[in-house]
C-alpha cells in the first residue's frame, strides 16, 4: 500500500475549511509536537517516539527538511551533510528516501506532519537554488502524502525567500512559489511561519498563504497571552491560525523568559488557543534538536512526560 492509500485508508488527510485544518474534511483543533531532526532517528527511534505519540493522543510532528548537526540544544548552527537540499537546490537521493520513509512511519501511527523548510541551514544555498528544491520535493511527494502540510521558510520575516525583507515584498515572493507549487500540486497545504504581525497582514492582503504559522513572543507570562494572540491574528485573517513554535520546553539550559519547565503552563496555552479559536498549536520543546543517539521519549523531562499525558483527557 503506498502512503497516500494508507493516508486516505486512515482518513489523515490534511485540509483547510475556512478558519479550521481538517482531517478527512472534518474540522479538528490539532495539537502537534516539535520533532525537527527526524530524518537522523533510525527506525528504532521513531517507533518509540511515534508509538509515545499516539498513546498520548498527538496529532502531529514538525520536522524539518535542512536541519542543522546539533550537540548544544541552545547553538544548534552546524551546517550538516544530510540535509535533503544540497547547495545547489537538488535533493540527496538518500535524504528524500529517508523523508518518504519517515512521512510513512507517521501516517502509520495517525500522524500529520508540518514539513518546514530552512534556506539558511545550507551552506551556499543561494535563492533560485532553494525555490528549485521546494519545487523538487512537491514533486517527489505529489499524491504521496497528504497528511503533509509545507512550511516554506521558518521563521521568513528573518530569513525571507529570495533577497525580500520589507513584508509586502515577503508576502509577494510567497505567493509567487505558492503559485508554482499549488500548479504542481494543487491540494498541498502551504505556510510561511513568521512572528510579525505585519508579514501577516502581508499575507492577508495578497492572499500568500493557505494559513498562518506564527510564532508568538517568548516572555514570562506567555501562556496567559495566548488567548488574546489568538484573537489578534483571527482580527487581521480569516485563515486558519496555527501557533507553531510558542515558548519552549526546556530545564536544561534554560534561559529565563525564554524557556518554561511548568507542564500548567504549557496546558494553559493549549487549552487557550483552542478556546480562542485556533486551528493548531505545538508543544514546542528541543528534546528533538538531536535524534542520531537519542530518542526523545528516553530525554524527556518530568514535566514533557506530565503534559503529553495530559493530553489523552481532550480526547
Amino acid at each position: 500500500m503506498t502512503v497516500a492509500a494508507l493516508v486516505l485508508a486512515l482518513g489523515l488527510a490534511i485540509g483547510v475549511a475556512g478558519d479550521k485544518f481538517t482531517i478527512d474534511g472534518e474540522p479538528r483543533f490539532l495539537v502537534l509536537v516539535s520533532y525537527f531532526d527526524a530524518l537522523d532517528a533510525n527506525d528504532a527511534v521513531l517507533k518509540e517516539d511515534f508509538d509515545t505519540f499516539q498513546r498520548s493522543g498527538v496529532d502531529g510532528i514538525r520536522i524539518f527538511a535542512n536541519w542543522w548537526d546539533c550537540t548544544d540544544m541552545n547553538t544548534c548552527k552546524q551546517p550538516s551533510p544530510r540535509t535533503l537540499m544540497d547547495a545547489t537546490g537538488a535533493l540527496r537521493p538518500a535524504q528524500l528516501d529517508r523523508l518518504k520513509h519517515v512521512l510513512t512511519l507517521a501516517a502509520s501511527h495517525n500522524l500529520i506532519v508540518d514539513l518546514t523548510f530552512t534556506r539558511e541551514t545550507v551552506r551556499d544555498l543561494d535563492a533560485a537554488g532553494y525555490e528549485r528544491g521546494l519545487l523538487a520535493v512537491t514533486q517527489a511527494l505529489k499524491d504521496h502524502a497528504p497528511h503533509v502540510l509545507f512550511d516554506l521558510q521558518n521563521e521568513i520575516e528573518i530569513h525571507g525567500i529570495g533577497r525580500a525583507t520589507a513584508p509586502a515584498d515577503i508576502a509577494t515572493n510567497v505567493a509567487r512559489v505558492r503559485g508554482a507549487i499549488k500548479d504542481v500540486d494543487p491540494t498541498r497545504v502551504m505556510v510561511g511561519s513568521t512572528g510579525s504581525l505585519d508579514v501577516v497582514r502581508q499575507f492577508e492582503s495578497q492572499h500568500a498563504v493557505d494559513a498562518i504559522a506564527f510564532h508568538d513572543h517568548r516572555v514570562p507570562d506567555w501562556w496567559t497571552r495566548t488567548g488574546a494572540v489568538v484573537k489578534e491574528l483571527k482580527g487581521i485573517s480569516g485563515t486558519p491560525i496555527y501557533l507553531q513554535e510558542p515558548t519552549a520546553y526546556q530545564q536544561a539550559g534554560a534561559r529565563p523568559g525564554r524557556d518554561d519547565t511548568d507542564a500548567t503552563h504549557f496546558q494553559s496555552a493549549m487549552r487557550a488557543a483552542h478556546e480562542a479559536g485556533a486551528a493548531a498549536w505545538v508543544f514546542h520543546t528541543r528534546k528533538a534538536f538531536r535524534l542520531d543517539d537519542q530518542s526523545f521519549t528516553a530525554q524527556q523531562e518530568p514535566g514533557e512526560r506530565a503534559f503529553l499525558g495530559s493530553l489523552a483527557e481532550r480526547r
